[in-house]
């Protein structure tokens, strides 16, 4: 396995985690005690473990987040990576895209897709050897049509 398909696959559990509706914790143990959450669907950034749980509860696993990755590029040393790039979620739909299901926001049947940029830096756990999230950053993009453009980008100079 090359050293960046083993950072890819770790967005993957991510992906696979997040399936995990009704359980926080489940996604919340990938990520470091120490680690930075600044999400795409809250304002503010979540600081530690305890925030970042209240983010996923509240917030992102309500939706029922199915995600995928568009492109990616990924740096590695010793025991760190980096893996940024687009992904897409398959959301339910909400009447409060800013905070879809936190603060009284609606959420019906109907799904929509929502593209978003990410950031993952990883720290490899060398006592558990164990790769852990120290810092993430999603953000929604800033143009409606970013989709086609990021899918033309990605065929001219992403891997």
């Amino acid at each position: 396995m090359s050293n960046d398909q083993e950072i890819l696959e770790l967005i993957e559990i991510w992906f696979a985690a997040l399936k995990d509706t009704s359980n926080p914790d489940t996604v919340t143990a990938l990520y470091d005690d120490k680690a930075v959450l600044v999400p795409t669907l809250w304002n503010g950034p979540c600081f530690g473990k305890k925030a970042i749980r209240n983010y996923f509860e509240v917030a992102f696993l309500p939706v029922e987040p199915r995600g995928y990755v568009i492109n990616y590029s990924i740096e590695r040393r010793e025991d760190v990576a980096i893996n940024s790039g687009h992904y897409v979620f398959n959301i339910k739909d909400c009447q409060k895209e800013e905070h879809l299901a936190a603060a009284g926001g609606l959420c019906n049947d109907d799904r929509v897709e929502k593209m978003a940029r990410f950031t993952f830096v990883y720290r490899l756990d060398k006592p558990k050897n164990q790769w852990l999230i120290i810092a993430h950053h999603s953000s929604k993009m800033p143009e409606e049509h970013s989709t086609q453009v990021i899918r033309w980008v990605k065929s001219e100079s992403f891997v």
